[in-house]
């Protein structure tokens, strides 16, 4: 069965200018939005941001992985730092706020 890590495996290669922005792009910056980053995504005082491949590091280096949870974020955010099309993606403004 074919998943969004598929996809990034099958078209992570193409940048947006080749290949435009789709729903399924859509679907996994949507999932990337509830990844923990709190510690390496700068707050929205700051006018700094962070590259999904820098978030990958830092998510790496700050043990932030919870192998085998059902809510394992890394093996997506994994699979977009190492495409072409999402790993230099810039984040910032980042809050968590939980309702």
């Amino acid at each position: 069965m074919d998943n969004v890590i598929t996809y990034l495996q099958w078209r992570g290669d193409l940048s947006f200018a080749a290949d435009p922005f789709n729903e399924v792009d859509n679907l996994i910056l949507a999932e990337l939005a509830y990844t923990r980053m709190e510690e390496i995504v700068p707050g929205p005082d700051s006018p700094e941001t962070v590259s999904i491949r820098e978030i990958c590091e830092a998510y790496e280096r700050l043990g932030y992985k919870a192998v085998g949870s059902s809510n394992d974020a890394f093996p997506l955010l994994k699979a977009a730092a190492a495409s072409r099309r999402f790993s230099s993606l810039q984040t910032g403004a980042y809050v968590n706020k939980i309702d």
